[in-house]
């Protein structure tokens, strides 16, 4: 459950919540629309969203943009995303994201149409 309500985060997810706005600055250009502070009540996991859905958190010192892999919804920090791409939203999301080759798209999108005929799924 996500919510913006400041007065639910405890200590650390408000020292998490300063730290983002200090360091928002970074990353204004980058923003479409709206900008909220929101919080995960299941994971504690603080970030910022903006009205596209982007989301940003804290790496550390640095605020880096957030992903979620629309595939098989893999997330983390652009150098936490590459994973074994199992179905071709996933191999399309990680070569936009620059992490995989057109080389390793060809090869990606061949060995789904392999398994998909020994499955004898139309791919």
């Amino acid at each position: 459950m996500l919510t913006t309500d400041i007065s639910r985060m405890c200590f650390r997810e408000q020292q998490e919540a300063s730290k983002l706005l200090l360091n928002y600055r970074h990353i204004y250009d980058q923003t479409d629309g709206k900008v909220t502070l929101q919080m995960n009540e299941n994971s504690g996991y603080v970030f910022l969203s903006d009205e596209e859905h982007n989301v940003w958190m804290m790496n550390g010192n640095r605020i880096e943009k957030w992903y979620s892999c629309p595939g098989c919804r893999h997330e983390g920090f652009k150098e936490e995303m590459e994973h074994d791409p199992n179905n071709a939203e996933c191999e399309s999301f990680l070569f936009d994201l620059g992490l995989i080759t057109e080389e390793d798209k060809y090869e990606v999108e061949e060995w789904l149409k392999e398994i998909g005929q020994k499955l004898g799924m139309v791919i």
